[in-house]
């Protein structure tokens, strides 16, 4: 993957970070009204309930995944912070949610086992796992952050450090993604793209967004 500026994996991160944010309000004010309940109470009681924020990521997938992707092409450091809304699974819990004895059958199972003791086969499982872990930490990132910005807003807390308030500043700068595509030479035609080119339909996805009226 060729490489990227700050400024333009900040804007894709913002991005996500307020459509995720929009999409909660949204979702929270529906639910206000169907159950007479009150929005701001909802805002801060289902922040951290996994199925919401599952309905709310499957929307924006496409980006999330691009998102991933350039952070694992950086040095970027992840701040440190205590959600786990995406579980951070042992490898055993990991090969459990997809493969048991009840899941699997006797055969298949046993036939797993068999498999594992390959290296070569080993290694694949373990690198699937170490992917999901890395995509449930960018996850549980962005719910961070959008955190931190419902925190603010609702004046749940008024202190915060100066990395905090550096996260939480989900403004986003336009000019940069601006400026990287306009130095790509990107097809219009969706026929003429690649299948699975990622970038291309985040950049679509983005562009309809922004710009379609």
């Amino acid at each position: 993957m060729e490489k990227y500026s700050t400024e333009y994996i900040h804007f894709i991160k913002t991005f996500i970070a307020n459509k995720c944010y929009m999409n909660y309000c949204n979702m929270m004010l529906k639910k206000s009204n169907e159950e007479g309940s009150d929005y701001k109470e909802n805002i801060l009681k289902y922040r951290y309930e996994p199925d919401v924020w599952k309905e709310i990521l499957n929307t924006i997938h496409i980006p999330m995944k691009y998102l991933i992707q350039l952070y694992k092409n950086i040095d970027y450091e992840i701040p440190q912070h205590s959600i786990q809304v995406y579980e951070y699974k042992t490898f055993q819990e990991y090969v459990d949610t997809y493969v048991t004895l009840e899941k699997a059958g006797s055969y298949n199972y046993q036939q797993f086992i068999k498999s594992m003791k390959d290296p070569e086969f080993k290694n694949k499982v373990v690198e699937k796992y170490e992917t999901s872990l890395y995509e449930n930490k960018i996850k549980n990132y962005i719910i961070y952050v959008i955190n931190l910005y419902i925190t603010a807003k609702t004046n749940a807390h008024q202190i915060f450090t100066d990395r905090e308030q550096l996260e939480m500043d989900i403004a986003v700068d336009i000019m940069p993604y601006l400026e990287y595509i306009s130095k790509r030479d990107l097809h219009t035609n969706k026929h003429d793209i690649k299948t699975g080119c990622i970038e291309v339909d985040t950049i679509d996805y983005i562009n309809n967004l922004l710009f379609t009226m």
